[in-house]
């Protein structure tokens, strides 16, 4: 990627100097910046989208205040600045400007495409990657229309922001999207600074990539994209050095092949601080450890690696050569005490066995055991809240509190039923009123028991109990499908309100409250009655 994509702050008179440019080279570039104007939109940074393109261009501006709490806006807005027909390798670029926005002020779901391409909103509908986070600012040209009834860029965000359905978004949440886990966040940043390796467990789909980005991208803004930037080496402002992995990106599951991911992302994240190392073409565990020593001796700066999704490690069965990867690792950070190793899965299966490949397990008593549960009901009220003013929603407290009982504030859950009343109110509407959700409840409680994303994870919680822990399981089934009056028998059937079956569930967030009334999310409730209809 070329340098030119990244902001560098230069002060107003380049700013004067670079809007000059625009409006020489983009012949409705004056309209563009009056009606940036008309709204309150401040230019803050403009520069070339392309390098030796003088006529395309990404132009940043500060949102006012009013739209960052209306419409749940960042700080700043992204404007792609297109004369003609807009190409996939335009928005490619936008997004990089996104990714490598450090600060976090740019708003990390939403470009706004600028051009005079008759019928820009279908040009934009053939280009995969901006259905959902690009919203189409539509100037005139010699023989298309105007967008004459949008004036002020304002009313094209109020108008058309409703018609993307933020809340069915599946990627862990970045930056100041992310919501709540402030004590969990404070938790893990400590760790990594101290050298500490942590393992988090949790429900999938839970937030724990999320909470993990979190905490990564502050401690390393570089961590956020491997790619060597010209603009990043030896301008380095990280407080460690973060190797984010994730299992699922090795498709032929084997210790060579893990090998090479480690490999490739230590590489990779070095080149920015200047440190030439080639990432060998058959990896071995000699070749890992000198890269791995390579990279605790040039810097002073603690060393985090990420293993997101360890799971894949070990199931069925653990890789070859599983344990000995896991010796080193400890090892090093033993003796270092700056390589933090944070591993991420479902359950701490892996740390609990004895013996891994007939030999100590490694990992026994070395990692600090977290667990993930939910949402607590005032950040999934914020998230409901924050989202729902996105999409135009006026989100009443009655759809607080119903949409709590559904989810427990299972973050993906809770954005499902979010998407449930986006589905009944603002889908194919066009409009700047904020339609009430409190008297549509019944029909989003409908929506939402039907909606696929909602009954996958109850079908993963399923699978995951009755596969590892029945007693669980069917504790949890017997709650969820019996009067709540004889919910503390259950729990004394079971080892108590305090024994092992109710731990679990209590881990996973998947039963709150008390022995006598139990709390646990009505959509599990109901889908595990309907299993059994």
């Amino acid at each position: 990627m070329n340098s030119s994509r990244i902001f560098v702050d230069e002060g107003q008179e380049a700013l004067d100097r670079n809007l000059s440019n625009l409006c020489r080279s983009v012949r409705w570039g004056h309209e563009l910046l009056n009606r940036a104007r008309t709204s309150n939109f401040e230019a803050t940074h403009v520069q070339p989208l392309h390098p030796n393109k003088d006529r395309y261009w990404a132009l940043r501006l500060k949102t006012p205040q009013h739209l960052q709490d209306g419409l749940g806006l960042a700080p700043e807005v992204l404007v792609v600045v297109v004369p003609g027909e807009v190409q996939a390798r335009d928005l490619s670029a936008a997004f990089q400007v996104i990714q490598h926005d450090t600060k976090q002020r740019l708003d990390p779901d939403l470009i706004v495409v600028a051009s005079d391409w008759q019928n820009l909103e279908s040009r934009l509908e053939q280009i995969p990657a901006a259905r959902e986070r690009c919203i189409a600012w539509q100037f005139e040209n010699q023989t298309g229309p105007t967008d004459r009834d949008a004036t002020g860029l304002s009313q094209v965000l109020g108008a058309r922001l409703a018609t993307h359905d933020i809340f069915d978004e599946r990627d862990p949440v970045r930056g100041r999207h992310v919501i709540g886990r402030r004590d969990e966040i404070r938790a893990l940043t400590r760790q990594v600074i101290e050298g500490k390796s942590v393992g988090l467990f949790g429900l999938r789909k839970v937030g724990k990539t999320t909470l993990i980005r979190k905490v990564t991208d502050d401690l390393d803004p570089h961590s956020i994209d491997t790619t060597p930037l010209e603009n990043q080496i030896n301008n380095n402002h990280s407080r460690a050095l973060v190797f984010f992995t994730d299992t699922q990106d090795i498709t032929e599951m084997s210790l060579e092949r893990v090998l090479a991911l480690l490999c490739r992302k230590l590489c990779r994240r070095l080149s920015l601080e200047g440190i030439s190392v080639s990432a060998p073409q058959h990896p071995s565990m000699k070749n890992f450890e000198r890269i791995l020593d390579k990279a605790l001796g040039t810097t002073n700066l603690p060393l985090c690696l990420v293993i997101d999704e360890y799971d894949y490690l070990y199931e069925p069965v653990p890789i070859r050569g599983l344990s000995i990867l896991l010796r080193l690792l400890r090892a090093k950070a033993q003796e270092t005490r700056r390589l933090a190793l944070v591993i991420a899965g479902r359950d701490p299966g892996l740390f609990q066995a004895p013996k891994l490949e007939g030999m100590p397990n490694p990992v026994m008593g070395w990692f600090q055991e977290t667990w993930i549960g939910p949402f607590d009901k005032d950040s999934a009220n914020e998230a409901l809240k924050k989202l729902g003013r996105r999409v135009g929603l006026d989100v009443g407290p009655e759809t607080l509190n119903t949409a709590f009982e559904w989810t427990r504030g299972h973050p993906m859950l809770h954005r499902q039923f979010g998407s449930a009343l986006w589905h009944l109110l603002r889908k194919g509407r066009r409009t700047i009123e904020r339609p009430a959700t409190d008297a549509h409840l019944e029909e989003a409680k409908r929506v939402f028991r039907e909606k696929e994303a909602a009954r996958v994870i109850c079908q993963e919680i399923s699978a995951l109990l009755s596969e590892r822990y029945q007693d669980a399981f069917d504790l949890l089934s017997y709650l969820a499908e019996n009067s709540p009056d004889m919910a503390s028998q259950f729990f004394d059937w079971h080892g108590g309100y305090e024994g092992e079956s109710s731990l679990i569930l209590r881990r996973f967030g998947l039963v709150s409250g008390t022995q006598q009334e139990p709390e646990i999310p009505q959509l599990l409730r109901w889908y595990l009655k309907s299993r059994r209809a």
